[in-house]
């Protein structure tokens, strides 16, 4: 995992950028890919929720320089609801039913629940299929970002 990444110091800094903030960390698992994009909830933006999106740097950027992550207000959410993103993000995350049940601290029977929710939503024939178009369009809460279900 790159320790490197830096923030420009002529923006205002965001709380979901600073040194060992749980998103950065989201950021940092996702640059296996060229461009990704994921949600964190954002109470206080238009929507709700703030759209995380990492790019490779450039080549020719300086070599301390390994992502760029831009924040972006997101409004299109296809109405899913912030359960249906989480349980979007577990979906990406190969969870199964009960998983992510135990995960959310449901019944495997709601999380059957929401994603029948969202296959509609997203017009998809599979819970594959539609974690596969929440994930191109960075319609998903990373599980790293789910509050961590306490202990019995």
């Amino acid at each position: 995992m790159p320790q490197n990444l830096q923030r420009s110091r002529r923006l205002p800094t965001h709380a979901a950028l600073l040194p060992g903030s749980p998103v950065l960390a989201a950021a940092v698992g996702t640059l296996d890919s060229p461009r990704a994009s994921f949600l964190i909830p954002a109470p206080a933006e238009p929507g709700g929720y703030l759209r995380v999106t990492c790019l490779d740097a450039p080549d020719d950027a300086p070599h301390h320089v390994t992502a760029i992550i831009v924040l972006s207000p997101c409004r299109d959410l296809d109405d899913l609801t912030r359960r249906e993103l989480e349980v979007l993000g577990l979906l990406i995350a190969g969870y199964h039913n009960t998983e992510a049940a135990q995960r959310l601290t449901v019944t495997p029977r709601t999380i059957a629940t929401h994603i029948e929710h969202i296959l509609i939503k997203l017009d998809a024939g599979s819970r594959a299929l539609a974690a596969v178009r929440a994930q191109r369009r960075g319609l998903y809460i990373p599980p790293a970002l789910l509050a961590q279900p306490s202990s019995a």
